[in-house]
């Protein structure tokens, strides 16, 4: 392993920084041990073992949306590709803002959402637009975002897209007899 040493000298006392990327890439492991011999002129002494701790150098997932080219109404497929450099089961999460992003409702989907494996992250997954109170509603830039995760949230993905579901008004005449 790699790392950087302090020493004061006064007190006998050293602090080790250990790069656990260096030789633990992209892991997240419970319980590691660090265990540590000292070693002088007179040879290597008696070592210790580190009270268990948590390495987390696992990077979160990301997502890719593809954008969604001109109007669209009811269920919507939402086309999108994943991204896990350790090949992890994932989750998504997607919500959908109708004012600019100041407020955010969880979309009704159709689709896979969980324990997503690696031989499906590129997927689709169908929104049911009309399940979550856009009915009568034509939003030029209506926002879609999808959040992945696997043990830590990953990097949104948002796209703009224009929703329609404002229905043509429709008229009965009945004979007046």
């Amino acid at each position: 392993t790699k790392g950087a040493r302090s020493c004061d000298t006064r007190s006998n006392r050293s602090d080790i920084n250990w790069l656990s990327y260096t030789d633990l890439s992209e892991f997240e492991i419970d319980s590691v041990l660090f265990r540590i011999f000292p070693i002088d002129q007179n040879g290597t002494g008696q070592g210790i073992i580190s009270n268990p701790f948590t390495i987390d150098n696992n990077p979160p997932p990301t997502i890719a949306i593809s954008n969604i080219n001109g109007e669209v109404s009811d269920t919507v497929q939402i086309d999108y590709s994943l991204d896990d450099i350790a090949w992890d089961t994932l989750e998504i999460e997607s919500y959908f803002s109708i004012d600019n992003g100041s407020e955010w409702s969880s979309a009704v989907l159709i689709g896979q959402t969980n324990n997503i494996d690696s031989a499906n992250y590129s997927g689709s997954i169908h929104w049911i637009s009309t399940e979550n109170e856009t009915e009568g509603l034509d939003i030029l830039e209506l926002m879609f975002m999808i959040i992945p995760s696997d043990n830590d949230i990953g990097s949104a993905d948002t796209i703009l897209f224009h929703l329609d579901n404002n229905r043509l008004p429709s008229l009965i005449i009945s004979d007046l007899d």
